[in-house]
């Protein structure tokens, strides 16, 4: 599910139960980062058995972040990742997923990236590599996107995470159009477009959010997507 931030606020409380149901203690390290207008996902990406953090987001000054949070035993860490230099997004998406199949999870990061009036959006897969060292994919196919949404599924059952994906794309500094599309993994990381779901041109300032399940429980999945122009609705979209 997307956490998406509009004020100051840590980007996670980790709570543990106490004998009493119902009764909570927050643990929360001081090595978590306060963000807002981001995005977190969990997920074991060294596998040590743990769920660790990718976060994205604005921190203090309006600082464009991407860290990695590695969890030791509750205690998380910022993770001496390779490179160092992976871009911060915000309004956008992060997620944990093996995209190229071989077993480690990867780093996914789409949304804006510079400042407030650069509109400029990125999209970018990260191979883990293991040891903490992460590789930049070269030439994914994948549109680069600001207010974005995405969704890491294997929509045709091939066993290979897909991207469905949404954001505003930049056509020039005064054009731009909101769209909705599903890419296909080829199982190497490369992406491409096989429906656009919708598309907006020039709508200001919204999102087009989705999700996804099998409605009709044929085993395949289907898709949720909103319509954020006045007047329509969510679409559901059956596979």
């Amino acid at each position: 599910m997307k956490l998406f931030f509009r004020t100051l606020l840590p980007i996670l409380f980790i709570i543990k139960s106490s004998i009493l149901f119902g009764q909570f203690t927050d643990i929360t390290p001081d090595s978590l980062p306060g963000i807002y207008d981001g995005d977190i996902s969990l997920g074991d990406y060294d596998k040590d058995g743990d769920l660790d953090i990718l976060a994205t987001g604005l921190f203090a000054q309006d600082q464009f972040i991407t860290h990695v949070l590695k969890n030791n035993g509750g205690v998380f860490e910022k993770a001496a990742i390779q490179p160092d230099t992976i871009p911060g997004v915000a309004e956008g998406k992060a997620e944990w997923g093996d995209v190229n199949g071989d077993g480690l999870l990867d780093i996914f990061i789409a949304g804006r990236f510079g400042p407030w009036n650069d509109e400029e959006g990125k999209t970018l897969v990260y191979y883990n590599k293991g040891d903490d060292i992460f590789e930049l994919a070269t030439n994914t196919g994948l549109p680069e996107l600001a207010q974005t949404d995405a969704t890491l599924v294997d929509f045709n059952n091939d066993n290979i995470f897909d991207v469905l994906l949404t954001g505003r794309i930049f056509e020039s500094k005064d054009e731009s159009y909101y769209q909705a599309a599903l890419y296909a993994n080829d199982g190497e990381g490369k992406f491409t477009e096989v429906h656009i779901f919708n598309k907006l041109s020039n709508y200001y300032n919204t999102n087009l959010l989705t999700s996804n399940v099998d409605f009709n429980n044929d085993g395949m999945v289907d898709f949720l997507i909103n319509q954020p122009k006045p007047g329509e609705s969510l679409r559901i979209y059956l596979n």
